[in-house]
């Protein structure tokens, strides 16, 4: 049974999630699209505690994509309350299913001279349940297929370090009669692992308990 996880930042914008489909619009102010097909910017990856600040993200991006350019589209954001109103000029931006824009919540695209009003929310105070896997359990049946669950962890998106006890650890078989290493894995409910931030080490601590009442219990971390 898993007893404690200690963990890092826990990004909530990565590479699958961090592409603005952009395109430029006529300086002349026809509202044609200078562009055939949309361009694409990446912003950085990491993780962002607001719309907000994922908003200032992309305004700088476009900023500092277009220093030096003969282009002049901005991005401009306006925070009162709970609510970022968003205005382009030069600059329509695309939606797609797996774009920035969709993460925040926007289900139509943006195009220049449009006010859109996109509600701030607060990542800091996010939780998402993560199955922990190891690979001495015995199988059980997760969403009717064969699988390795130890435990559902609650996983906190927050700047810094994260821990989490269980008050009350599940034990699970152990399908082995000797093992030297475990191998474990934590994956969201969409089956991809959970995106730790690189500079951060993850600490699971493990207790072991023997059928056999004679026997103690041994911790693993």
């Amino acid at each position: 049974a898993i007893t404690s996880i200690f963990y890092g930042e826990v990004s909530n914008i990565t590479e699958l999630n961090n592409s603005i489909h952009y395109s430029l619009q006529d300086p002349l102010g026809s509202g044609e699209e200078i562009d055939e097909e949309p361009l694409v910017l990446h912003i950085r990856t990491g993780f962002y505690e607001d719309s907000h600040a994922i908003l200032r993200e992309i305004a700088s991006s476009f900023e500092a994509l277009f220093e030096n350019k003969s282009e002049n589209p901005r991005m401009r954001m306006y925070l009162k309350g709970n609510i970022v109103t968003v205005t382009l000029s030069g600059l329509s931006i695309h939606w797609r299913a797996d774009s920035t824009l969709a993460h925040l919540g926007v289900t139509i695209p943006i195009r220049s001279g449009d006010t859109v009003a996109i509600p701030n929310k607060d990542y800091s105070t996010d939780t998402e349940p993560a199955f922990l896997y190891a690979s001495i359990i015995e199988d059980s049946y997760i969403n009717g297929a064969l699988s390795r669950v130890l435990s559902l962890v609650p996983i906190k998106y927050s700047y810094g370090w994260s821990f989490h006890e269980f008050s009350t650890p599940s034990y699970i078989p152990i399908s082995v009669k000797e093992f030297s290493t475990i191998t474990f894995e934590l994956r969201n409910i969409h089956g991809r692992y959970i995106p730790f931030k690189s500079t951060y080490n993850t600490a699971i601590t493990v207790n072991i308990r023997a059928i056999n009442t004679n026997l103690t219990s041994t911790d693993l971390s």
